[in-house]
């Protein structure tokens, strides 16, 4: 009996690109909870007995950490699971570090700005903007693992081939 062989077809239409959580960065992620969880833990019961006051204060830095808990923890499970963080088809962008998919014609612009405000850290992020909202959706690329520049320029290129929206004087569109 002749081995099978698995066929390999490539359609253009059914094209996928796929990122994945950078395992470096959620590792450093990780050591980072683990410090500013345990030693705040710590001091708040070695002080709490004592002073109320000192000890709310060595717990002030959980609060931070429990606003950004929720995406650690989705993207903590993603890597453990091999789920991408970004899935680049012909109809959508599916964003795992968020939980939402993005159609290509839901999508205005992508483009790579910079951190602006007070203390704002060096570099920028991808803002995807949206056409039903004002409010434009940050890609958390430094927790990706691949170059800025070739994730916009993928994201720029899947967005200009699978954009089909025609030009509408009602919404300002292309």
């Amino acid at each position: 009996m002749p081995a099978h062989k698995p066929q390999h077809r490539k359609k253009m239409n059914h094209k996928q690109t796929e990122y994945y959580f950078s395992p470096i960065v959620l590792f450093f992620a990780t050591i980072f909870v683990i410090i500013f969880t345990v030693g705040p833990s710590y001091l708040f019961f070695a002080f709490y007995k004592e002073n109320l006051l000192v000890a709310i204060a060595f717990s002030l830095p959980l609060i931070v950490l429990l606003i950004g808990l929720p995406d650690y923890l989705r993207f903590m499970y993603c890597a453990i699971i091999k789920k991408p963080a970004l899935v680049l088809n012909n109809e959508s962008l599916i964003n795992n570090a968020d939980g939402n998919v993005y159609c290509w014609n839901d999508i205005k612009s992508i483009s790579y700005e910079p951190h602006t405000g007070f203390r704002a850290p060096p570099g920028g992020y991808i803002s995807v903007t949206l056409r039903d909202t004002q409010s434009k959706i940050r890609i958390p690329q430094n927790s990706i693992k691949c170059k800025t520049t070739k994730l916009l320029h993928d994201l720029q290129k899947f967005h200009q081939a699978y954009h089909k929206q025609k030009f509408d004087k009602s919404n300002g569109g292309t």
